[in-house]
């Protein structure tokens, strides 16, 4: 599986425009019509973890990423574009069978 600054550069796009789209839904439901500052607090906690996995995707650490991934919450875990989760989990495993 291709990982260069070219892909790795598209993968971080593609999750920064899912966590944009996250936070507004989060804006919607939670600021909007009826303040649940409960639940905003936590699309802002899930905001922070999904910015974790962008920071290691850009830092060529995409094991690292795909791990803390993998241990998010189940809806956070939906943010993350497929093919991202695709290519992260590809990226993985050519570096485990490298290990080997």
């Amino acid at each position: 599986m291709e990982n260069n600054t070219e892909t790795r550069t598209r993968m971080t796009w593609l999750l920064r425009m899912e966590i944009a789209k996250n936070v507004n839904e989060g804006v919607k439901h939670w600021l909007r019509d009826k303040i649940d500052l409960e639940l905003w607090e936590m699309t802002v906690s899930d905001t922070d973890d999904l910015i974790m996995v962008v920071d290691l995707v850009e830092k060529d650490e995409i094991s690292a990423a795909f791990e803390k991934a993998s241990y998010l919450d189940t809806a956070v875990r939906d943010v993350i574009p497929t093919e991202v989760w695709n290519w992260m989990s590809l990226v993985r495993q050519g570096n485990e069978l490298h290990k080997s």
